[in-house]
């Protein structure tokens, strides 16, 4: 058995030649050729160009020869085609059968071209294209495809002495390279051997033909029957094909030439700038921290912001160079003034951020200024103990750690494992403000909780309570259940929900339902004959009916006016709730009545208050059901949401449920849905300070950059209300006030939320001594429990520009930096930091804590929100200065913030 061709193939991807050679290897009638990849794509000199063909006689065949090889017989002229007896094939067609040149538009045939070799007689007018062969599945394969290029005019022969045929006319007269007879070393082969209708390309001008001798022509050379050879070229058609030949040989040695010159090039090529600057451009010179750099050395080839860094700012910091006391005594006037300025305190839980690094660039240029001015110039730097922020941290450390709550550990060890954590951490803010070269005054840096500024706390409160200005009170408050803290206001995320909306809940393994109205009904007491029986309330909080203390509708709504007086029954606690009318209520909203929950709605206690109703509390704070009837008793608040919905089901009180757009308020730092909650606390009387803040900026005292904020500065401070300054927490400042016990039968006790029973004292002795005097007894009569609770962190930072110089005590520094020349900040802490510093140091000092405040833009991503570490968005400005690599993580901080999930209809 004669062994397969070897088809030869350049390596993938192949190109259009390989392509029509293995299809033609495919539907050929032949053996399978036995294929082969070149490695490199080019073959050995003398042989064709990729692919080609190697047959079991020894030929190698270029692309369009291997395309004819291995082709069927009747696409190489030799056979005619099926359903057409007598007709022959002129040789290979580019165009497909019925669409091609052969055709015209309609699908009749064409004629042979006149003069065309190898045309039978009567070929032109056969109807209809051939028959075309079928592919597997009963597809058409197109030949024209498979050979593209291969055109011979006449019938294919063979050369003598080859076994192969040939498609070229009148013989291929031994192709160099072609044919297994011919041993001849020649370039031209394949599409070379059967270019420009079969006619050879001849040799070169004045070179004698590469013919063997004694090898008689094939067919073609003049016989009978036989096609007329091609005309024979001019002088001038040689010359032009040998200045292409030429012009072909310069270009591909000019572009050998380039790939030996990019070779060389890229083994000389010096490393990129990036990388010069991480191996060559460092200062590597060793130099003990506070000493001189040597600049003596070469200089680098390029500018690198690290080696021209390196080494000076210890070196600026142990001279002093930042200090006010630089080149002068302070005990001197200097004629040229002083400029004091703070560095708004950073929280101590994290690291800088873009946002930080404006404020530091900022606030760097104007000290600087200065300096270089000849004032006498203080940026004075510092840290916030962060109260929540910090706790969450530390509990979260100690839980994945060692598996245990603070609760479980106690208050003292869990302030330990705070301060522990702090001083591992809280050195990393000061090294990044270093390394962006903040020209700080080091030596006067404080810590919000240090034993002077916490003196300066307590100091403040106990003053301020003297005065009056600070009260004891149960008022609604915004409670987080994770945390089980009342927060700032600053702590909160308004999520605005445009109907029924699914929120994930931190405790609970399902989403809950907002944005809903349900209505149910109250049972009206003494309804008569022919009267409605019921009240209809509409809530977006269906737990908080256990709590209900009333029913109020508008005065004039016409539907509700034969209610006066009357009451209506709690279907779960069977309590008398009286039905209120107060102007308060909008018509429009759901059914024109609405529930009254004095304890859980801020609007609800209010109108408690003026007609004097009770204040159950019904969510604990951990978000449980409390002081409630079973089954509802200690369930979550949300399940007894759902399980309320169904027993109204059940009892036939539910009116239906429809969408309702609203604000969810959401604690930042939980993520908690936060509880509006009446509980004790701490507040600050604002109205009196407000006004006097406010005044300050309308006389020009205190001036606003931009002014446009100064719009913002009157709506706060005109509208303000008062401020809770206590927290639920540990970490922090503990309140320096005391709940009163008088151990004497006259003197009854007193309640959690009655202020007369609290005493503020800067010591427990003080606290007794004023106890002792406000109840008439001796202080051996009197007993003392220090409130557990501590204040808020504003409250700290409020007093910042004064308690950093060690006030309340009059220190030299108090007196020659106090009140300061500017605060630089961004605008979005206008009224919780800006606002408070003024209106706490003109209270306790009667001076503004300084003359004009800057407020520069805000630092957002691309979808507009504020650089945070939960929303993974923040980029620490040391990676913006050294580099970092991207990181993709399982969420990429620049993607948008996700839609919140839209409950579907009926859920």
């Amino acid at each position: 058995m004669a062994a397969p061709p070897v088809l030869l193939l350049p390596p993938p991807p192949a190109d259009a030649a390989a392509r029509r050679v293995l299809i033609a290897a495919r539907f050929g009638p032949g053996p399978p050729p036995r294929v082969e990849r070149v490695p490199g794509g080019v073959p050995a000199a003398g042989t064709p160009a990729l692919p080609a063909l190697r047959t079991p006689g020894g030929a190698l065949l270029g692309p369009g020869a291997a395309a004819l090889f291995l082709s069927p017989p009747r696409l190489r002229g030799t056979a005619p085609p099926r359903g057409r007896p007598g007709a022959t094939v002129g040789g290979l067609r580019r165009g497909r059968p019925g669409h091609g040149r052969g055709h015209r538009a309609g699908g009749a045939p064409r004629g042979p071209r006149p003069g065309a070799a190898g045309a039978a007689p009567g070929a032109g007018g056969s109807r209809g294209p051939p028959e075309r062969p079928l592919l597997p599945g009963g597809g058409r394969r197109h030949p024209g495809r498979c050979h593209r290029g291969l055109r011979p005019a006449g019938p294919v022969h063979a050369g003598a002495g080859c076994p192969l045929p040939c498609p070229v006319p009148g013989g291929h007269s031994l192709v160099p390279g072609l044919c297994p007879a011919s041993r001849v070393p020649g370039r031209a082969g394949g599409r070379a051997a059967l270019r420009g209708g079969g006619t050879p390309r001849p040799p070169p001008p004045g070179t004698p033909e590469e013919q063997p001798q004694g090898v008689p022509r094939g067919p073609g050379s003049g016989g009978p029957g036989q096609a007329e050879p091609p005309p024979a070229k001019s002088a001038a058609q040689l010359k032009k094909e040998a200045k292409k030949r030429e012009k072909l040989e310069k270009f591909q040695q000019k572009q050998e030439k380039n790939r030996e010159l990019q070779a060389q090039a890229q083994a000389k090529a010096k490393p990129s700038r990036a990388r010069r600057e991480l191996q060559g451009l460092r200062y590597e010179i060793p130099t003990p921290p506070g000493c001189k750099k040597d600049v003596g050395g070469p200089l680098p080839e390029s500018y690198s912001p690290a080696y021209v860094e390196a080494a000076w700012y210890s070196w600026w910091e142990k001279e002093g160079f930042f200090r006010p006391e630089c080149g002068r005594s302070l005990d001197t006037p200097n004629p040229r003034g002083v400029f004091v300025m703070c560095l708004p305190p950073p929280n101590v839980t994290g690291t800088l951020h873009l946002g930080h690094a404006l404020t530091v660039a900022i606030q760097d240029t104007l000290t600087r200024w200065h300096r270089m001015r000849g004032l006498t110039t203080l940026w004075a730097p510092g840290c916030d103990h962060a109260g929540i922020a910090t706790q969450v941290v530390v509990e979260r450390r100690l839980l994945r750690s060692r598996g245990v709550t603070r609760h479980q550990l106690g208050r003292d060890a869990f302030l330990g494992e705070v301060w522990r954590w702090k001083e591992e951490k809280g050195d990393r803010i000061y090294q990044q403000l270093r390394r962006l070269g903040a020209s700080m005054d080091w030596e006067r840096a404080c810590f919000t909780m240090d034993p002077k500024m916490s003196r300066a706390v307590t100091e403040a409160f106990v003053r301020l309570h003297e005065q009056g200005l600070i009260y004891r009170s149960r008022r609604i408050v915004h409670w987080s259940c994770t945390l089980r803290s009342a927060i700032s206001d600053i702590e909160v995320e308004k999520r605005e929900l445009g109907g029924r909306t699914l929120l994930r809940v931190p405790g609970y393994e399902e989403p809950v339902e907002f944005g809903v109205l349900v209505a149910f009904a109250y049972p009206l007491e003494g309804a008569g004959e022919g009267e409605d029986a019921e009240v209809v309330v509409a809530t977006t909080r269906l737990e908080t009916m256990l709590g209900d203390e009333a029913v109020a509708v508008h005065p004039e709504d016409p539907r509700y006016q034969h209610l006066r007086g009357r009451h209506v029954l709690h279907p779960f606690t069977g309590r008398r709730l009286p039905v209120l009318h107060d102007a308060f209520v909008d018509p429009q909203f759901g059914t024109g009545a609405v529930k009254i929950t004095p304890a859980h709605d801020a609007t609800d206690f209010e109108v408690g208050q003026r007609h004097g109703l009770g204040g159950a509390t019904v969510i604990g704070e951990d978000g449980t059901m409390v002081n409630v009837p079973a089954p509802f008793q200690g369930m979550p608040r949300f399940k007894a949401r759902s399980a309320l919905l169904e027993t109204l089901k059940e009892r036939g009180l539910f009116r239906g449920v429809s969408e309702n757009p609203m604000v969810v308020p959401i604690c930042s730092r939980s993520k908690d849905v936060l509880e509006p909650r009446a509980v004790p606390q701490w507040f600050v009387r604002c109205q009196g300070l407000a006004g006097a803040a406010a005044a300050a900026v309308r006389r020009g005292d205190l001036r606003l950059h931009p002014a446009s904020h100064a719009r913002t500065w009157f709506s706060w401070m005109d509208n303000i209300r008062d401020w809770c300054i206590s927290r639920q927490l540990w970490w922090g400042h503990r309140i320096p006030a005391y709940f009163v016990t008088i151990n004497d039968p006259r003197v009854p006790p007193g309640q959690d939320e009655d202020d007369r029973f609290w005493v503020s004292g800067r010591s427990e002795d003080e606290a007794r001594a004023k106890a002792a005097a406000a109840f008439g007894v001796s202080p051996e009569l009197v007993s003392l429990r220090q409130d557990e609770d501590v204040l808020d962190t504003w409250f700290s930072s409020g007093l910042f520009p004064f308690s950093i110089f060690g006030w309340p005590d009059p220190t030299p520094d108090l007196e020659r930096f106090y009140p300061g020349s500017l605060l630089e900040t961004g605008h979005d802490i206008l009224f919780f930091w800006v606002a408070r510093m003024v209106m706490l140091g003109l209270a306790l000092t009667g001076r503004l804590p300084f003359r004009e405040v800057y407020l520069h833009a805000i630092v957002r991503d691309a979808h507009g929100r504020k650089m945070s570490k939960s929303l993974g968005n923040v980029i620490d400005p040391l990676d913006v200065i050294a580099g970092v690599s991207l990181q993709v993580g399982p969420q990429n901080p620049l993607t948008p913030p996700q839609k919140t999930p839209q409950a579907p209809p009926g859920v």
